[in-house]
């Protein structure tokens, strides 16, 4: 199963699952625990046990891998609340409801293993 590539480089169309499950914890831990002028291509492939020609594959830069990285997070996020915004309920209770999947999101998903 292969993953849209989104904000990746565009020659590649996609990205494998292993791959992309694989830069997953890696990307979350480094760029949460490091500053982002410090993160590095090889550290990222080092601790995600790949290559660094198979992150270029996919990711020219790590502004790519990253941007990349939080668009997949938020997917569901976003899909829940474009959701609500497509049901035939009233504004005011749409806005309560759209908040309220937001407030359950951050609840449910962790941003670290702290």
């Amino acid at each position: 199963m292969a993953l849209p590539l989104s904000v990746a480089d565009e020659k590649t169309g996609e990205i494998p699952f292993e791959v992309a499950t694989r830069l997953d914890s890696v990307v979350l831990e480094i760029f949460s625990s490091t500053d982002f002028h410090c993160v590095d291509m090889r550290s990222i492939a080092r601790q995600a046990s790949m290559s660094f020609a198979t992150i270029y594959r996919y990711f020219q830069n790590k502004e790519k891998l990253l941007f990349w990285f939080i668009a997949r997070w938020l997917e569901p996020l976003n899909q829940a609340a474009q959701d609500v915004l497509e049901t035939d309920k009233p504004l005011k209770q749409k806005l309560y409801d759209r908040l309220a999947v937001h407030l359950d999101f951050y609840e449910k998903t962790p941003m670290s293993d702290e």
